[in-house]
């Protein structure tokens, strides 16, 4: 299942409008595997570079609130974590960039989760609320 928060992340405003970026949620996906008792959530972190492109982010911090579990993007801006079934809330963030979190994150056994994340300059919180599987 795919969910798309955010289909242009370097949309502008009209003339006289001002260019709002906001750290979001670009895709939400889940999966399975099977004969586990653990579930996988999974993600890309990136920003929006000079030139308007999408670049992985390195170093961000991906924490599980609810466990205290922390871990760093990679130098392609990956993360990843097995979990318990539970719903949790993840909050990512780096110096600099708008920290986002992400409540309702179900993790179910014999799944896995997958998502894209853009951090934005700055230090306005975004939360997002993941969507329900149904």
């Amino acid at each position: 299942m795919f969910v798309t928060l955010s289909c242009n992340p370097n949309k502008t405003g009209g003339e006289g409008e001002s260019k709002q970026t906001k750290s979001r949620m670009t895709y939400f996906e889940y999966g399975g595997y099977t004969d586990t008792i653990y579930a996988h959530i999974s993600g890309e972190v990136y920003e929006v570079g000079e030139d308007g492109k999408l670049q992985p982010l390195s170093d961000a911090t991906v924490e599980i609130e609810q466990i205290k579990r922390t871990t760093q993007t990679n130098e392609i801006g990956i993360f990843g974590f097995w979990l318990e079934k539970g719903v949790y809330t993840i909050v990512v963030a780096k110096d600099g960039y708008q920290p986002l979190t992400l409540t309702n994150y179900v993790s179910i056994p014999d799944q896995l989760s997958s998502t894209k994340i853009i951090l934005e300059k700055g230090t306005e919180m975004q939360t997002v609320n993941v969507p329900d599987r149904k």
